[in-house]
Parts: C-alpha cells; sequence; structure tokens
C-alpha cells in the first residue's frame, strides 16, 4: 500500500492510472458489498445477529447510513434478479452510480437495451436515454411517502404516492382539517365527517358564515403556497380543498394530531389480556402461541387485565388494569434517551416498550434506573435472549448491550452508547432503596 506522500507525488501517467484502478476496484468492493447485504437479508440472518431489522444491523456493525443502507439492500434485491447486470457490476465495468440509476428501470423486456446502456454511454446521456422510458409497472404502483430535508435550511419536501383508497382518504381528512379552521368540531355530528356530500355541504355553508379569527391563527395566519395570508372566510366550500388552501389545510391536520393524539407514547392496545386457566398457564387471546418471553413483555408493557377461567372457561374473576410503567417514569425516560429506542444503531420513536434491566419477575423494580425504552421489535430480541442488556458491575451508571458475534456497546449516564471492546462485566445488583417515581412525581433529569 502507497503512503500518502507516495500518492501525491505520483507522474501524471501513474496518477492517472491509479485513478483508473481505484475506482474499478471500489466498484468491485462496492458490488461485492450489496449483493452479499441482499444475500444476508434474503435468507434471514438479522435476527440471529441480535437486530430487529438489515437496516439497523448496517448501522451497527457496518456504520452505513440509515438511507444508504435502504438503498443498498434496493439495489441488491434488484441485481439479484437480473445476473447479467450483476456481473459487469462485480467485475467492475459498470460503476455504482450506472447501477443505481439503471436498476430504477430494469424489467425481463429490456434487459439488453439498459446493459448497451450501461455499458456504452455515460452516466449523463444515460439519463437522457432512460428518461422516456417507463419504470416497471410493479415500481410505480408501490405506495411510499418521503420527507427529504435540506440539511443547510431545514425546510422538508414531502413526496407521496398513494392508491386512489389511501389517496381519498387523505383528501378527506384535509377537507376535515380545512372545516377546523372554520367551525369547532366538537360541535358537529360525528356522522358528518364521516359522509363526504355531508362534510362538502358543511364545507359550503362554512364559507358563506361570517367567521371569528382563532387566536391561535392571529399569531400564525393561514398562508396560501406562495406565502401570501389568506382569509379564513376563504373556504373552498366544496369537494377537494383548492390549492391556495391545501397547505393551510395540511397544517390544520397536523395540530390537530398534534394537540388531540389518539395514540399513546407507548405501543398500541394498551389493554393486554392475560387468560390464565385453573391450572395457571397463562395465554394471549390474540397470540396463543406465544412463549413465555413475549408473554411476559406483553404484560410488562400495558395495562394488564387478567382473566382467571375455570375449566369449562367460564369467568370466575377478572382483574383490574395494573399499569407497571407510570406516565411519569415513561416521561423521563424517553426525554433521557433522546425520545428514541436506546438499542444501540436502532433510532425508532414509534411503539416504544419500557425495558426492565433486571427482569421483573426476578425482583427488578419499576424504577427509573431499572428500566430503558426500546422498540417493540428490538425489546423481543432481548426478551428471546438474542440480545443482553446488563448493567456494569464495576460502574452502577454504565449499561451494556452485547450482540450476537460479541459486539458490545456501553452507554454511561444513559448517554449515547460508544462501542467498547472489554468484554469482562457482570450483572450489577441495583440498590432497593432507590427512587422508583412509582408515585408519579417527574424525576429530575440531569
Amino acid at each position: 500500500m502507497l503512503a500518502i506522500h507516495e500518492l501525491t507525488h505520483l507522474d501524471d501517467d501513474s496518477l492517472v492510472q491509479t485513478l483508473h484502478h481505484s475506482n474499478k476496484q471500489t466498484t468491485i468492493f462496492k458490488a461485492t458489498l450489496i449483493i452479499t447485504l441482499a444475500t444476508f437479508h434474503e435468507r434471514g440472518l438479522v435476527r440471529t445477529h441480535g437486530a430487529p431489522s438489515t437496516v439497523v444491523w448496517m448501522v451497527r456493525h457496518l456504520q452505513i447510513g440509515e438511507s444508504t443502507a435502504y438503498e443498498y439492500l434496493r439495489i441488491g434485491s434488484v441485481l439479484r434478479e437480473y445476473p447479467t447486470i450483476a456481473s459487469e457490476f462485480l467485475e467492475g465495468s459498470i460503476s455504482y452510480s450506472m447501477v443505481r440509476l439503471i436498476t430504477k428501470h430494469l424489467t425481463p423486456d429490456n434487459v439488453p437495451r439498459i446493459h448497451e446502456i450501461a455499458t456504452s454511454m455515460t452516466l449523463s446521456e444515460a439519463r437522457l436515454a432512460l428518461a422516456g422510458m417507463r419504470e416497471p409497472e410493479e415500481t410505480k404502483r408501490l405506495e411510499s411517502l418521503r420527507i427529504d430535508i435540506d440539511d443547510d435550511t431545514g425546510w422538508a419536501k414531502i413526496t407521496a404516492h398513494m392508491s386512489a383508497e389511501n389517496a381519498t382518504r387523505f383528501l378527506a381528512a384535509l377537507k376535515i382539517a380545512e372545516l377546523s379552521n372554520y367551525r369547532d368540531l366538537r360541535k358537529l355530528d360525528p356522522a358528518i365527517l364521516q359522509d363526504p356530500k355531508a362534510l362538502d355541504r358543511e364545507l359550503e355553508e362554512a364559507s358563506a358564515e361570517p367567521v371569528e379569527v382563532p387566536a391561535e391563527l392571529e399569531s400564525s395566519p393561514m398562508v396560501d403556497d406562495n406565502g401570501q395570508p389568506l382569509d379564513p372566510r376563504d373556504a373552498t366550500g366544496y369537494g377537494v380543498p383548492m390549492r391556495n388552501n391545501l397547505f393551510s389545510s395540511f397544517l390544520a391536520m397536523i395540530n390537530m394530531t398534534r394537540s388531540k393524539p389518539m395514540n399513546r407514547l407507548r405501543t398500541p392496545g394498551a389493554h393486554v389480556n392475560v387468560i390464565v386457566n385453573e391450572e395457571g398457564r397463562p395465554t394471549l387471546p390474540a397470540i396463543p402461541q406465544a412463549h413465555s418471553p413475549e408473554l411476559v413483555a406483553a404484560i410488562l408493557n400495558g395495562d394488564v387485565r387478567v382473566h382467571l377461567l375455570d375449566k369449562h372457561g367460564v369467568h370466575i374473576m377478572i382483574s383490574k388494569a395494573q399499569r407497571l410503567v407510570s406516565d411519569a417514569q415513561a416521561g423521563a425516560l424517553i426525554a433521557l434517551w433522546n425520545y428514541q429506542c436506546a438499542m444501540p444503531g436502532c433510532n425508532h420513536s414509534r411503539f416504544i416498550h419500557f425495558h426492565h434491566i433486571k427482569a421483573y419477575a426476578e425482583g427488578g423494580k419499576t424504577a427509573v434506573w431499572n428500566l430503558i425504552p426500546i422498540c417493540a421489535a428490538c425489546h423481543s430480541l432481548v426478551s428471546l435472549g438474542i440480545v443482553s442488556v446488563t448493567i456494569d458491575h464495576k460502574s452502577p451508571n454504565s449499561i451494556l448491550f452485547e450482540f450476537p458475534g460479541g459486539l458490545r456497546f456501553a452507554s454511561e449516564n444513559r448517554s449515547l452508547p460508544m462501542r467498547i471492546e472489554d468484554a469482562s462485566f457482570l450483572p450489577l445488583e441495583l440498590p432497593e432503596d432507590a427512587d422508583s417515581f412509582d408515585d408519579d412525581a417527574l424525576p429530575a433529569l440531569p
């Protein structure tokens, strides 16, 4: 391997040759990486390696960015279907940028034409040649939502592709949000919001009525797509919201969700019903095949209601719901862990469970120092013993994460997990007298 001073002092011809050689080798290595990643994903090896998804595994083990990981998997899955193109990529004859472009257009019928374009044109010419070529119908029918954030300004560009059914629901939601700008929806018959024609009539009537501008709209007035202020009386009245009102309707829909959210921070299905027969065997009615770890995880992360049945299946007793993690604890834990799953490499912020580091069944307290927020997928891996989460016996403030193959991370004082090499740690016996915050008193955050 050449040292940096040798590379910077190459003669002109050697410099050009080195550039061509390095680029080809880089392409070959990238092709190998992408195709093997797709194979890893297809074989379903990710769970045995301690990750809820292949993307999370790539972020954690290979330090590949999330968006890049998704793109690699997309390209790899396409290449597995088209071995001719894959072979050219593996030989370094087609660049990664070219492969990324052509895999969006490949179909079984156009492989020869795509191959000719990829091997005989520059990337700029290939873009022009493919501009008029239709993408595969299967791709065009896929629903998607894309949000691109400008790194410099923070502005967002949102692009969505929806089926007719979901588009209808979305437009109906926009009309309801638009109506909320003019009327208090709590005073309406809920049936009106479910009837498209009745909703249109309500909007038409609202447009003709003088309306008092709410204080929140005075401080943050509605604007059209060009940033011009809108009069709250300028309702669309009928059908799909007018273009000038789309943005204000969209913001109203966002504000409705934020101000009166229906979903909790925790995983949906707040009430977990556990059926126990006379022999003491517990089951989950929705998942009768659930093993003990899944059952314990379900019990510890919801409002539990136990149903005791006799031998004929008749209810003997139904318990009251018992919440084992208070709202104050949930809020504190989420804040401590940056409002996302605590597992290294996973940034999921939905369907959060609260995991007992020392198992509740083994006497572990439902206390902030014995809990971490992890998403449902990661929690199942911990419950099944694929991933280990413990507290370092040498440092009570250090939480240790161990994954299959020996990969380890440590979080000091609930800070971002850092990769470590030291494997000499033992579980810590947690203090019994620490404040559990089970009285809903919000703990002070550092």
